[in-house]
């Protein structure tokens, strides 16, 4: 069975078996996610995912085992590829999620592009969003708790996340033929789709990539710079606050009685 739709670039015998290999090592998580009773379920269950250790450790083999097999590229030639054309995708989730699906891939390729720019100036891949592959002791949600991170950052961080939880589902469906109810396949395409594009509007931030209003429109588009600041000011606020409880000798969080 294909597992790449057709259109999307060639990749050698090697490059191939590392992909499936990899692919086979995340049914741990996509069989999970499919057997959701609603959306809030499927929501609490990637949410669950993203909050075991055993599943950022896989994004971080993910990543090794890519560049391993130099496919650093992948995403960069995916981002080359037809962008009408998502096939494995819809028959794995059902016709009624078509639309969200082609959103995501738009929002994927764009990404793509986003990505290759990072390449330049760090060791990055779609697949490992937080932490980088070189520093695994790193808590991967860590930004959640950082008062210096700007919320609108974080919320695209966990977007980026989620994103990579969803994607197990999606391949656990290709690779299995599973049959999925269409209200499911709907709810992955459709949160697949939400949080590429939350994700892309951080990427497109940090890269300075220009995108049209139809992908991303102006009130969703960031300004790094604008947030960065707002941070440091959210962080020294933070400080501030402590550092004045704590000579006031009262309590920061008085019991409530």
């Amino acid at each position: 069975m294909a597992i790449f739709a057709s259109d999307e670039p060639r990749l050698s015998a090697n490059q191939r078996a590392v992909m499936e290999k990899v692919l086979a090592r995340f049914q741990l998580y996509g069989p999970y996610l499919l057997e959701a009773t609603n959306r809030e379920d499927l929501q609490a269950r990637v949410d669950t995912l993203l909050e075991d250790p055993r599943f950022h450790d896989d994004l971080r083999l993910f990543a090794k085992l890519m560049a391993a097999a130099e496919i650093e590229d992948y995403a960069a030639l995916l981002a080359q590829g037809p962008k009408k054309s998502a096939p494995d995708w819809i028959q794995a989730l059902g016709p009624a999620a078509a639309s969200a699906l082609y959103r995501t891939r738009t929002y994927t390729m764009e990404m793509a592009r986003c990505v290759s720019v990072l390449k330049h100036r760090q060791r990055a891949t779609l697949a490992t969003n937080l932490p980088s592959a070189s520093e695994p002791s790193k808590d991967p949600l860590a930004f959640l708790s950082d008062a210096g991170t700007p919320v609108p950052v974080a919320r695209a961080l966990l977007a980026g996340t989620r994103v990579n939880a969803l994607q197990t589902a999606l391949g656990a469906a290709i690779l299995h033929r599973k049959s999925v109810e269409p209200w499911l396949g709907l709810a992955i395409a459709e949160s697949l789709a939400e949080n590429s594009r939350c994700f892309l509007a951080l990427l497109a931030a940090l890269t300075g990539t220009e995108l049209p209003a139809s992908i991303l429109p102006p009130e969703e588009q960031l300004d790094i710079r604008q947030m960065v600041q707002q941070g440091h000011s959210l962080r020294d606020a933070y400080e501030h606050f402590h550092a004045d409880a704590e000579r006031s000798g009262e309590p920061v969080y008085p019991a409530t009685r």
